[in-house]
């Protein structure tokens, strides 16, 4: 079953893709996985295969999955109906797929994810909603706190994202509440320093 909008293809992750806050994602996304444990991690998108490799790296058994098969995923699979056995990796990373299948889809990939995995996953998804930093600076001897509220845009140029948290009639709360119900337990979530258009959850099944 193809999917609509389109998946991106391994020209989509060119030099320009990689820049440093998409790095401190990759950082975010392994940080995370290590936090849940366990040896084995799949992951749902292989993309670029920075996160794969980094995973690998610190000595995780790295299985990828991926509906293009230009990008030479250990398996080739759809997110909707994965080709694994109940609970066969401790934890799965699901990061920036998702929002490429309409949001009906989102419960019921959630729902696939448990099935397969046995502590925990670590998601991320788009985040168009507006955010603020705190950011320390010196005054004489005094340290100010300025809250600058920004309002971030879509980094979808190619309109590949059916939907993204806080855009297109989706609300933080709505993901939240299909976390909830698909029995996922949220550990933390938050937006990623660097790259506020990432938001993470690390999930426990």
């Amino acid at each position: 079953m193809s999917l609509t909008p389109p998946v991106p293809g391994a020209n989509h992750y060119g030099h320009l893709y990689e820049d440093k806050g998409r790095l401190a994602s990759y950082w975010h996304q392994v940080d995370e996985s290590l936090a849940l444990g366990g040896k084995s991690v799949l992951v749902v998108g292989k993309g670029s295969g920075t996160a794969s490799y980094l995973l690998d790296r610190r000595g995780l058994q790295v299985t990828t999955v991926d509906i293009q098969a230009e990008l030479q995923p250990t398996v080739l699979g759809d997110v909707r109906h994965l080709p694994f056995s109940n609970r066969t990796f401790d934890v799965i990373t699901c990061c920036q797929v998702l929002e490429h299948l309409p949001f009906e889809f989102f419960a019921p990939c959630l729902r696939e994810l448990k099935r397969v995995v046995r502590r925990g996953i670590v998601l991320s998804l788009p985040d168009s909603g507006k955010f603020s930093k705190v950011l320390p600076r010196l005054a004489g001897k005094r340290v100010v706190m300025e809250l600058p509220n920004l309002a971030l845009k879509s980094m979808d140029p190619d309109g590949e994202h059916s939907w993204e948290v806080n855009s297109k009639g989706v609300l933080l709360r709505d993901v939240q509440r299909q976390i909830d119900q698909a029995g996922l337990t949220t550990d933390r979530t938050f937006r990623v320093w660097e790259f506020p258009y990432h938001r993470f959850w690390r999930l426990r099944v």
